[in-house]
């Protein structure tokens, strides 16, 4: 396997001063871990929005925190921090089920205080809300922690001791690599759990406070019908001074069109915006020329719940070109939608790759 010195001295020198993706002259040139070069902004447009995706040229695993500027050998972006302590890491997105804690050095747990009913340990009784860590060490280098569970006063599914080793995003979003390995009572080792295909946890963030900066999506997906409400202001009026709220139809499949045969308008922004910050609620009309479906006009409210989690009452009234009313849509009904949280995107899109590449390496 060749070096990174030795990628970067086999990568195509830009000699033509081209970027291979927008094929003009540099601009902020860039330098990839596998040696390529391109326009900052240029490789910016092909990584997902958390940062991290694929060299267009090699395939391999690149990242703005790993890609430097020619000019200057610095990063193209650094990490909100750089120690797990401090953070959560949460497994389905809650804390309180079996989520990993890293107050500091001296003080990492598990938290169990929401663990479903059935969890027991093996005399019966419920584990403790908070299973400390013990033998603690975290190497920043490598972005590593080791640390051992104890189960001494009762096993837990037969288990003693479990001993862990987590290896972090390079973003400190995702526990990317390690594993779990359980001991019996008689020291012998029994099943191993492997971070992040059989132990999936990501970080969790506090939860927002306001509506602004949310987007919300339907099959956790989006582009899809997906609602986004970008200002960090959102209580500010009026929200023309502001970026406007809008639906994205970004990757809506071909056969969503509207009644002439054209194709769904990427952003759909909404019209006669409100919200109530008091009562979470947001209220705004689409208007379709020409129509969609035979509809005209659609009216939204939308109730959102304490940690703007879900969209979790409210309804979408349609109504035809001579304003009569022609069907109702209820959110939590018949309309499911969650708040896009990226390191929950971010982990399905690791996911999706490593099972891409199982699959390509059981085909070789």
């Amino acid at each position: 396997m060749a070096t990174e010195s030795q990628a970067e001295a086999a990568a195509p020198a830009p000699d033509s001063d081209c970027c291979p993706i927008c094929l003009a002259d540099y601009k902020a040139p860039c330098r990839t871990p596998c040696g390529h070069v391109y326009c900052a902004e240029c490789l910016l447009s092909t990584l997902h929005s958390w940062g991290a995706g694929k060299c267009p040229l090699c395939r391999q695993g690149v990242s703005v925190y790993s890609t430097i500027g020619v000019a200057d050998d610095v990063p193209l972006r650094m990490p909100d921090v750089s120690t797990i302590f401090g953070l959560v890491f949460v497994q389905g997105g809650h804390a309180g089920v079996a989520s990993y804690h890293f107050a500091s050095p001296d003080d990492c747990w598990i938290s169990y205080a929401d663990a479903p009913e059935e969890w027991k340990l093996d005399d019966g009784s419920r584990p403790m809300p908070k299973k400390p860590f013990t033998a603690v060490a975290f190497d920043a280098a490598t972005r590593t922690f080791h640390g051992t569970v104890l189960w001494e006063e009762a096993t837990f599914d037969g288990a003693s001791r479990w001993e862990y080793v987590m290896v972090f995003s390079e973003d400190y979003n995702l526990i990317v690599g390690g594993q779990m390995q359980e001991f019996g009572p008689d020291g012998a080792a029994r099943d191993t759990h492997r971070f992040p295909t059989q132990l999936v946890y990501w970080r969790q963030r506090p939860s927002p406070t306001t509506l602004g900066g949310c987007t919300f999506v339907q099959g956790g997906t989006v582009g899809l019908a997906s609602y986004h409400f970008p200002t960090d202001h959102f209580d500010e009026l009026p929200y023309e001074q502001l970026e406007a709220p809008y639906i994205s139809y970004e990757v809506a499949p071909p056969f969503w069109s509207q009644d002439d045969g054209s194709a769904m308008p990427r952003k759909k922004p909404f019209i006669n915006a409100s919200y109530d910050g008091a009562t979470r609620t947001f209220r705004a009309t689409i208007y379709w020329e020409p129509p969609l479906h035979g509809e005209a006009r659609w009216e939204y409210e939308m109730h959102f719940d304490e940690q703007f989690e879900t969209i979790a009452g409210g309804q979408v009234r349609a109504f035809d070109a001579q304003g009569a009313e022609t069907q109702q849509h209820t959110f939590g009904v018949d309309l499911s939608y969650v708040r896009l949280v990226e390191e929950r995107q971010q982990m399905a899109a690791l996911l999706e790759t490593l099972s891409a590449d199982e699959a390509s390496h059981t085909r070789e």
